[in-house]
C-alpha cells in the first residue's frame, strides 16, 4: 500500500489497487476509483495540460470536470490526480500554487 502525497504537498495518504485495476484512497469512507474512471478522464483531457482546481468552494479545471460527470469532489480530485502521477499516468507542474496536470498525447 504505497503512501504519497497530494500534488502540492499538503497532505499524505495511502492507496490500495492501481490505476490500472482501480484503487481505493484509505482514509474516510475508503472511496473507489475504478479503472474506468481512469481510462475515461485519459481520454477527455489526451493531449492537454489543465488546472487542477481542487479548491471545494471553487473549483476549476480538474477539480470542476470531476465534481459534474462524477460522484467526487475536488477534494478526491486531488488524491486522484496524485495516484495518476505517481503511476506514471500523467505529468505534473506547480507554479505558485496554482497545480497543472499533463496529460500525454
Amino acid at each position: 500500500m504505497p503512501t504519497i502525497q497530494t500534488l502540492s504537498g499538503a497532505a499524505e495518504f495511502s492507496y490500495t489497487g492501481s490505476c490500472a485495476e482501480g484503487f481505493y484512497l484509505e482514509y474516510t469512507g475508503r472511496p473507489f476509483v475504478s479503472s474506468d474512471l481512469i481510462d475515461q478522464i485519459l481520454q477527455m483531457f489526451n493531449g492537454q495540460e489543465i488546472l487542477g482546481g481542487f479548491n471545494v468552494s471553487n473549483p476549476s479545471g480538474f477539480g470542476l470536470w470531476l465534481q459534474e460527470n462524477t460522484e467526487f469532489t475536488p477534494r478526491h480530485g486531488s488524491h486522484i490526480a496524485a495516484v495518476m502521477v505517481h503511476e506514471g499516468r500523467i505529468g505534473f507542474r506547480q507554479e505558485g500554487k496554482r497545480i497543472y496536470l499533463q496529460f500525454k498525447a
